[in-house]
């Protein structure tokens, strides 16, 4: 366990974020085996989480939404992920405490792999006219770089496939069904506008 504990810690492919999840995992895990079981255990492993907040602050995973719809992400880069609305993670966390059968399993959660291109296509198609119209190769994505902190940020997911491809167990086992990331995409900008955040 220790040894692949420290390959992740060493592997400078995986991000920050992802390695604290994935090692929080695997500590909960160890624990319920070492312990003999002291409770039940089941994960949920969602992709990007988008839709629209409960308050004023559209929270971290819809600013990558934000970056689209109001232009601040200039262009599309190549950026994919897979993504989930939040009341569909909240649904699956109910699905699982509520059938015996999510004991000792994983559920990955994602509607659909999306790149940053394919979002600024959708909320065109929905009046958001400040998405961008033409997206970059990745290799031009260090040069714009320099001049918006938002791609210096993504630098490091550039042409990276990072997405949840089989949310079988969720849909199988739990009887989990997301609505469409179009939908939720739609519904986080609309929200967006309302907040006056689009200049």
């Amino acid at each position: 366990m220790m040894k692949v504990i420290g390959q992740i810690l060493i592997n400078p492919s995986i991000d920050h974020y992802s390695k604290s999840k994935t090692l929080a995992e695997m500590a909960a895990w160890d624990f319920v085996k070492e312990e003999n079981n002291p409770f039940e255990l089941a994960v949920i492993n969602p992709a990007l989480v988008i839709g629209p907040s409960l308050s004023g602050d559209i929270g971290e995973s819809n600013k990558a939404i934000e970056l689209v719809v109001t232009g601040k992400m200039p262009v599309g880069v190549p950026l994919q992920f897979g993504y989930v609305d939040v009341r569909d993670v909240a649904a699956a966390h109910i699905l699982a405490m509520q059938n015996p059968n999510s004991n000792g399993k994983r559920f990955a959660l994602s509607e659909k792999d999306l790149w940053y291109k394919d979002v600024a296509k959708i909320l065109r198609a929905n009046g958001f006219d400040k998405a961008p119209k033409y997206s970059v190769p990745a290799w031009i994505t260090p040069l714009l770089a320099v001049f918006s902190k938002e791609l210096r940020f993504s630098l490091p997911y550039v042409g990276r496939v990072r997405s949840v491809r089989d949310a079988t167990n969720a849909k199988d086992i739990l009887g989990w069904k997301p609505r469409p990331a179009e939908e939720s995409i739609v519904e986080i900008a609309e929200q967006i506008r309302e907040l006056g955040l689009i200049k």
